[in-house]
């Protein structure tokens, strides 16, 4: 995943090596210009040091994990194997998402083809599935679906991330989603009487009300909860303990919640987060209870080390510092003894020297200061300087694995909550991003 599927550039292979190599971040989103080319041209890369054409192990369920956008985008997929017909051998389709072939089952039916034909027609296919699947139906279904194409593959965003402002704003935008219902309005009217029909469209629209739902919490902001940040005379003394008098003016949240697609629980033992603001920077707390800190897996000493999510107990901070849920973020990973992994933008090489950490480990919790002066943030263009009245957003994250994996988790995962998880997906997923309010 992510740079460790990029091809070397110093290394020469001997002439027995196949590569299967993992797209990131989805087919779907190559309908991105920069997202395709970075990929193809990795795909390229591989394909001249093995000397034969490479297989891809793409994921039909990215972006499906991170809305409930019913999507489709045929021509990307035309495009990408047309592009590649002399560097793919094939493909392996990842899926996993309990709604990803309701969201996009006619995509799908063209990936298919695609694989055997690259000149596969997939307008003629719209088409002839609109009229065999629909039939007087057919021209608002047919309509409906190129709109959803056109929506997807179209509208170019700002930023190549999937979010809030991207979807919403950009793609699927109100007059867009009445338009949607109106075309689904009339396919029932144009099929009254035919309980074949009828059925199908039920089958069709099934993930259009969670989709119109995610629509108005999205705009709205609702279902989101939100951490108020209070002004204090000072900062707090970054030592981990959220022991200092300003602290005793912060209500804290808790709450925290696991998911996994469509099941979530609560936290074993809950996580405590707080926030204090002055003229000069924000600090975060955070306190993590632990009955057994004995058992805190904390051994990870280097700074940026990718191990420290798997490997490590740990607490993660996400702040979007414009508050405008575009796919922006700065991140902060660290473990009991106080070890970070900082990110910006997808970019662990960013290693800010103005922010301070600190970690501090009691009997029966371990707890987190993070200070984030505002000086930080001077080249962020966008930057929300704080002030009582104004937000940004963010998310918070623990990831517990003293007790080892968690039997109501993913298999693979041990037990990982968040401050709000009403979508799931990567934690850097900005549509779960609750707004951090600045209080005087």
């Amino acid at each position: 995943y992510l740079n460790y599927t990029l091809a070397p550039k110093n290394i020469v292979f001997p002439d027995n090596l196949e590569v299967q190599l993992c797209g990131m971040p989805g087919i779907a989103m190559y309908k991105q210009p920069a997202l395709n080319a970075q990929f193809q041209a990795n795909i390229d890369a591989w394909a001249k040091h093995t000397r034969r054409p490479v297989q891809t192990w793409d994921y039909s369920c990215w972006p499906t994990d991170r809305t409930k956008a019913p999507f489709q985008y045929p021509h990307v997929l035309k495009d990408y194997y047309m592009s590649n017909r002399s560097t793919l051998v094939g493909t392996f389709i990842n899926g996993g998402e309990s709604d990803e072939w309701l969201t996009h089952h006619f995509t799908m039916y063209c990936w298919m083809k695609l694989m055997w034909d690259p000149q596969f027609d997939v307008d003629a296919a719209a088409v002839s599935f609109s009229q065999r699947m629909f039939g007087p139906a057919a021209a608002p279904m047919h309509a409906l679906l190129k709109l959803q194409t056109d929506r997807w593959e179209k509208v170019q965003w700002k930023l190549d991330k999937i979010s809030p402002t991207a979807l919403y704003g950009d793609s699927y935008t109100a007059p867009v989603i009445e338009q949607m219902k109106k075309l689904l309005a009339e396919a029932h009217q144009k099929a009254a009487g035919d309980e074949v029909i009828l059925a199908r469209l039920k089958y069709y629209e099934s993930p259009f009300p969670a989709f119109y739902a995610e629509a108005e919490s999205m705009l709205s902001g609702k279902g989101l909860r939100s951490l108020n940040a209070q002004k204090v005379a000072a900062n707090p003394v970054i030592d981990g303990k959220l022991d200092d008098q300003w602290w005793q003016a912060a209500e804290a949240v808790t709450g925290f919640m696991g998911k996994w697609q469509e099941n979530t629980w609560g936290a074993k033992y809950p996580t405590h987060v707080k926030a204090v603001w002055t003229l000069d920077g924000i600090t975060f707390g955070f306190k993590m209870d632990e009955p057994n800190t004995k058992a805190l897996k904390m051994d990870i000493k280097q700074r940026d080390d990718g191990a420290l999510w798997p490997q490590n107990d740990n607490m993660e901070l996400f702040v979007d510092v414009t508050g405008a849920k575009a796919g922006n973020y700065y991140q902060w990973l660290i473990n009991p003894i106080g070890t970070v992994l900082d990110i910006r933008d997808d970019d662990p090489a960013w290693n800010p020297d103005k922010s301070k950490v600190a970690t501090f480990v009691g009997e029966d919790f371990w707890s987190v200061e993070v200070f984030l002066p505002y000086a930080m943030f001077a080249d962020e263009k966008d930057f929300v300087k704080p002030a009582g009245g104004k937000s940004w957003v963010g998310q918070f994250a623990r990831h517990r694995i003293s007790d080892g994996r968690d039997s109501d988790a993913d298999e693979s995962l041990n037990e990982y909550n968040r401050f709000n998880n009403i979508l799931g997906g990567f934690t850097s997923n900005a549509a779960d991003f609750g707004t951090i309010q600045f209080v005087e």
